[in-house]
Formats: structure tokens, sequence, C-alpha cells
């Protein structure tokens, strides 16, 4: 439902209508409230209550990590690295955005500790959850910031330092973030109407002037007297969109469940330019009937095989792009031989913790409780008994066990995985890695059974498509005109695009929010 022209009344009314309260909702809140603005957030999830946790944005969920770069004419090399690596267009427009995202990333930390937040200041701080992890590997600098460059080998790559929430009690990870976000907004009492979609955009002669929503089942038209920002998250959890508009399906995200893509179809109805619309941050993903968790694959004696049995790729992958690894279809067997692949690990691996990453949904002490999450098992004994993991004996058994599953499709050959484990084995006992240079220290041999085995599928923690912005977090249409009064921070319509990095997400949610928010704040009121 979209409304061109105003409503007879107004049901509320503020200088700056936030849509979406998550990390980018509350920066730009924050930023926009504290330049003198009056602000109101709408968000459609339900408010907490003393017992259990219903609002989940994904800055939530995450881990929490932030990034910080060191050095922004660095940080500037790397980004355009990035996208060169891509095979994407570097224009001066965008040159113009990266060193914008670099300016305001390198000014994130500043801004958050104002707010109070506390950041880790070595690994003894940090979250239990990223402990011996292969995705990220930690080396914290004496000003508390850690090196977490998924491309080592692009320039400025020294520049990619990282912030972690400093764990306190059972407060860690991105809850520890959000509470301090949370925090800042109620200190201020910004006004938040939960529960409370946004339905339509209220656009007059080309500008927008409000929004539509509704709350209790009625219609509600909220003024907008300078600007409207839209921070609804991205398409995770929207089926038809990530189908119609995502590389590869199925693609399963741990993300916020309310991640439906409602700014996108909002941006449209105002002719909104889309962009990054096929980007994902991308890992391996373990997917249950009700539940999707992201891998947390550690040197403990483990490899990956597709289909056929057979590694495809470094285990001690790129936590931000490995999805690109997995979308690779094969039109003579007219099949995706990597989706799902499988995760092989043996007895050392699973007493070593869960193998699900312990932050978001599947984290208790991060807030999350209730219905709808499932907490994974510190020996992952809940799971095999669910039958999630398939337990054998021997390599032999497991091979057996895989071949007839389903997944494999009939082009598992019991033969070569016992193959592969073997051959893996000798490089570990050699010290290298002969296929995919693999890291000596995280090359374990999987000689302890019993072995488990898990499907892993394409997916992560967030998309990037939305509606293009500019270097002022503007909303621009096709021909690149900003759309009068309408704005955007965070992953809906996200900067980065095929290729992300650690912490880019979460830095970039603060970094357009505080834009965003500063700009809607500064325009001149209508009416």
């Amino acid at each position: 439902m979209s409304t061109t022209t105003q409503p007879t009344t107004w049901d509320e009314e503020a200088e700056v209508v936030i849509v979406g309260y998550g990390g980018a909702g509350a920066a730009a809140a924050i930023t926009a409230h504290d330049v003198g603005a009056k602000v109101l957030i709408l968000e459609k999830q339900p408010s907490d209550t003393p017992t259990v946790t219903h609002h989940t944005p994904n800055t939530r969920l995450c881990g929490g990590v932030m990034l910080s770069p060191s050095d922004v004419e660095a940080a500037v090399q790397y980004f355009e690295a990035m996208v060169k690596a891509a095979n994407e267009v570097l224009d001066d427009e965008r040159k113009a955005l990266i060193r914008v995202l670099a300016q305001n990333l390198a000014e994130n930390e500043a801004w958050m500790e104002k707010l109070g937040m506390q950041w880790a200041q070595n690994s003894k701080e940090i979250s239990p959850a990223f402990e011996g992890t292969m995705i990220i590997q930690t080396t914290f600098d004496e000003k508390g910031r850690a090196l977490t460059a998924d491309y080592p080998e692009f320039p400025g790559f020294q520049s990619m330092t990282t912030r972690f929430p400093k764990t306190q009690g059972a407060l860690r990870d991105g809850a520890a973030v959000w509470k301090c976000l949370a925090d800042n907004v109620a200190k201020r009492r910004i006004p938040i109407m939960w529960e409370s979609p946004a339905k339509g955009l209220v656009i007059e002669s080309g500008e927008v002037k409000g929004v539509i929503a509704e709350r209790n089942g009625k219609r509600l038209a909220v003024k907008a007297s300078k600007a409207v920002v839209l921070t609804t998250g991205g398409l995770e959890a929207n089926e038809w969109m990530k189908q119609n508009y995502l590389r590869v399906y199925p693609c399963h995200f741990y993300g916020s469940r309310a991640s439906t893509g409602d700014g996108i179809n909002l941006a449209l109805q105002a002719g909104a330019a889309l962009w990054h619309m096929n980007c994902f941050s991308g890992r391996g993903m373990i997917k249950t009937p009700d539940f999707a968790f992201s891998c947390n694959p550690m040197p403990k004696g483990e490899v990956f095989v597709d289909k056929r049995g057979k590694r495809f790729a470094r285990e001690t992958y790129r936590g931000h792009a490995f999805g690109l690894d997995l979308i690779a279809f094969e039109s003579a067997i007219m099949r995706y031989p990597r989706i799902p692949f499988f995760w092989i690990f043996d007895e050392k691996r699973k007493r070593a913790g869960p193998i699900a990453l312990q932050n978001g949904p599947c984290n208790p002490p991060n807030g999350i409780s209730g219905p709808g999450f499932h907490p994974w098992s510190r020996d992952n004994e809940v799971e095999i008994a669910k039958g999630w993991i398939t337990k054998a004996a021997g390599v032999s058994e497991l091979a057996s066990k895989l071949s007839a599953n389903p997944l494999s499709e009939g082009m598992m050959s019991p033969s070569a995985l016992v193959e592969t484990i073997r051959t893996y084995n000798s490089y570990c006992h050699r010290g290298e890695d002969l296929d995919f240079q693999r890291p000596a220290f995280s090359l374990l041999p999987l000689e302890d059974p019993p072995y488990y085995a898990v499907p892993l599928w394409p997916g992560g923690a967030n998309t990037m498509g939305g509606p293009k912005r500019n270097t002022k977090a503007q909303i621009v249409r096709p021909d690149n005109s900003p759309i009068p009064r309408l704005y955007s921070a965070g992953e809906l319509g996200s900067v980065w695009s095929t290729l992300g990095t650690a912490g880019g997400a979460t830095g970039e949610c603060y970094a357009f929010g505080r834009i965003a928010g500063s700009n809607a704040a500064a325009e001149q009121k209508w009416g």
C-alpha cells in the first residue's frame, strides 16, 4: 500500500521517522536526536518482556565484531581492491562512496565509546564463541584492536582492524553492542512504536512526507516533517526474494526472522533503484527443520567434501566470501555439487565444543530465550540424538551412510570419501596440504573415531541488496537523483557487494546510520 497524497489527518508526527529498530536504526535515531531533531522509531517486532526476548535485530544476534580501520587511506586502497577483484565497476561514484565509508568506519569507535561501549583489549576478554575458530584468527595489538583481514593479499590489508565487544559476564557478542545502543535510545527517551510495521510511504509531488503503518490492525498515518530513514534490514527471511534475487537457492541465514525485505518494497514505491540484490555474506550453514546456524570449524580434525566425497576448498576459509565457492553449477550433470556439501570431523572435534557458532540465535547468553531458538549443546550430543549429525564407528561406515543420504543425490562413492580422508591424513603427517595449502597449524588428522558428518548450505548472517544510496545516505532513483526526504542505512541496500570483510556489515550500520540521521535532521521542515 502506498499513498500519493497526504492523509486528511495524521495520527503521529515527528521530524525524522526511523523505520526499523536495529543497529542502523539506533545509530540514525541517536544521531538525529543529538542534533536537535524530534525522532520517532517504527518497529514491527514486539518489545521484550522481563522473561522473553521478542525483539531480535541482526545487531543483537551477530558476533558484534566491528570493523575499525586503523588508516583511512589504506582502507580506501583495500576496499577498492575488493571491488576490482569482483570485476565490478570502480568509477568516481563508487570511489566517493568508498572514501565516505572508510572515513566513517574509522570514526565509529570514538562515537561508540562516547555511548559507553566497552571493547575487548585482548583475546581473554572476547566471547568464547570465537575461541579456536578457523574463521577468525585474532591477534590483538596494544590498543586492543585485532587484525582480521579477509584478503591479506590486497593492498592496505594492515588497516583492517576490528574491535570485539568485551564480554561482561553472560552479556557478550552482539547482545553487548545492542544493550549499549538500546540504553542510549532509552536514555534519550526516543519513542518507539512497537508492533507497527510500515506498509507504505506517503509521497506527494515526488517527496516523501510520511509513513503509513499498521498497529493493532488499524491504519496509522505518521508524518515525517523532515525525512524518513529506512533501516529495516535485508531479505534473508523472505523466501520469494531469496529465490528470485540471490545467486543460488536454497540459501539459509541465522539472522533476524523479521528481515523480510520490507524496506525494499517501500523504496520501490518511491521509484528507487536497487543494487547488490544478489549479494550476501556467505559461509557454510547448518540447516535443521526449524533453525539455521553458522558452522564453527576449528583446527581439530575436519574436512569439507562435496557430494562426490572430494575436498574442493581450503577449510580455513574466508568467512565472508566462502558462499561464492559453493554456487558453482555444473551444466553437464545439472547439479550444484556443493549444495549441500558435507563437513566431516572426528571425535576430538566433537569434544572440542559446539559445531555451531555460539553467537546469534543459538546463544542464550545473548538474551535469546523462549520458543523459536535452539541452544546448541556443548558436546553436540543433543543434536546427534536429533539426527542432525550423522555418526559412524569408522570412515567406511560414514562413507556408506553419506552415499545413501538423499542429499548426496547418488553422486558420492564411498571409496572416494575414504580416499579423500586417507589423502588428507597423509598431508597432516607431512605438515603440508598439497591440494589447498591449508595452514600447517590446522592440519590435524581424522584418526579419532567415532566419525561424524553434517550437511552445510550456503548462507550466513545477512544479505546486502536493497535501494541504492549515495554518500549522503539518500536513496536514489535509477538516474542517481535522490528521492527527496528518503534515506537508508545498514544492510538495506548495503554499500558492500560481492565481497565483504570481517566486521564490515556491523560497522556500516553505525557509519551510514550516523550519516543518515545527521542529514535527515538537517532537512528543512515542510508544511
